[in-house]
C-alpha cells in the first residue's frame, strides 16, 4: 500500500462517516485539527511540542483512536512555484514512519500559504500575539483540513453533476 493515497484512492479507503485529521509538521511541533463525523467543517485541536519523534506519532496515533479518526491528512510544504524541499522530506519520512504504526490511510494537502493565512487569522480575531506562537500549527492544521474538505466535496459534486 502506497504511504500517501492520491484524493480519489484516499476516499475510497474511507468509511461513511468519521471525522478525519490533519497536521501541520513543523521543526518545533505538529498542529493537529479534525473534523466533524460528517467531514464539512474542520476545527483547531492541540499542538504536540514533544521533540521525541515517536512520542509524537504515539500521541497522533492516540487521538486518532480516542476521536475515532477515519483518516490522516498531512500538510505538505511545497515551494512557491510547486517544487519539493527539505521540509517536505520531512514531512514524507513521518507520514511513511507513522503508516507503518496504522491502517488508517494518508494523504498530502498543499499548505503552501498556510501559516501565513493563519497568523493573518488570529490577528484579525485579536490573538494576543503571545499567543500566537502556540496557536499557529493548530490553526494552520485546520486550514489545511478545510482546504481538503473543500476539495473532497468538489469532487463529488463534480461527481454527481
Amino acid at each position: 500500500m502506497p504511504i500517501c493515497l492520491p484524493l480519489i484512492d484516499f476516499m475510497r479507503r474511507l468509511p461513511v462517516a468519521g471525522p478525519l485529521m490533519a497536521l501541520d509538521h513543523g521543526k518545533r511541533s505538529i498542529g493537529v485539527a479534525i473534523s466533524d463525523e460528517g467531514r464539512s467543517i474542520a476545527s483547531p485541536l492541540l499542538t504536540i511540542s514533544d521533540k521525541k519523534f515517536q512520542s509524537r506519532i504515539r500521541q497522533i496515533l492516540a487521538v486518532c483512536e480516542q476521536r475515532r479518526v477515519a483518516g490522516l491528512v498531512l500538510g505538505l510544504p511545497l515551494n512557491m512555484d510547486g517544487s519539493q524541499n527539505s521540509q517536505c522530506q520531512a514531512v514524507r519520512a513521518f507520514a511513511f514512519n507513522v503508516s507503518k504504526q496504522t491502517n488508517l490511510p494518508i494523504t498530502f494537502c498543499d499548505e503552501r500559504l498556510s501559516s501565513n493565512e493563519a497568523k493573518q487569522f488570529m490577528v484579525k480575531m485579536g490573538v494576543k500575539k503571545s499567543q500566537q506562537e502556540t496557536s499557529i500549527h493548530r490553526v494552520a492544521a485546520s486550514m489545511i483540513l478545510q482546504w481538503f474538505l473543500d476539495e473532497m466535496h468538489q469532487y463529488l459534486e463534480q461527481r454527481t453533476t
